[in-house]
């Protein structure tokens, strides 16, 4: 059974993003789940239970801690936003994707303003994209399949983040 997890928050609606139906995925993922982060998502799971409706396996909705927790340690590769949660996957050494869209005046505004090379906190305690980040125009569902299959199916790709997790975690203990 491969699991992938989604991590949605209030401005990426990963279910509208990327399906168990993109040709890429259809072999490789069997439970999608989706797990709901903030206060805004959890209110309005009803609507997206509505949107996955069409889906051939309908996903798991998850919305508190112990389960989230379990379904990182079950899931094979996430697609997550950036922030904490890419901290709370890589403690759970799960292989992700970063991909985030917004408003598109939204963007050119924050374009202007943040000056960082990467979205995920850990490509930016690492200073180098360990983690993919597919943002705004580049969050696409073709794209977003492609390296989630990428994820599913490269050993090497995988080895890879997971070593970079170790590097970064590293970074945030304190000293012994």
């Amino acid at each position: 059974l491969r699991i992938v997890v989604a991590v949605v928050g209030q401005r990426v609606r990963h279910e509208e993003l990327v399906s168990p139906r993109e040709p890429l995925l259809r072999p490789h993922v069997h439970a999608p789940v989706l797990v709901l982060r903030n206060r805004f998502v959890v209110q309005n799971a009803r609507k997206v239970r509505q949107r996955t409706q069409s889906w051939p396996v309908r996903p798991i909705l998850v919305s508190d801690a112990e389960d989230k927790h379990d379904a990182f340690a079950a899931s094979a590769a996430a697609l997550t936003k950036s922030g904490t949660s890419t901290l709370e996957l890589a403690l759970a050494n799960v292989p992700m994707l970063v991909t985030y869209r917004v408003n598109p005046v939204s963007y050119v505004i924050a374009r202007k303003m943040i000056k960082v090379k990467y979205a995920s906190i850990l490509n930016l305690l690492l200073d180098r994209p360990v983690v993919p980040e597919l943002l705004q125009f580049d969050s696409r569902p073709d794209r977003l399949a492609a390296e989630l299959h990428r994820l599913l199916t490269d050993p090497a790709a995988v080895a890879q983040q997971r070593q970079g997790f170790a590097q970064a975690l590293a970074m945030l203990r304190p000293p012994s």
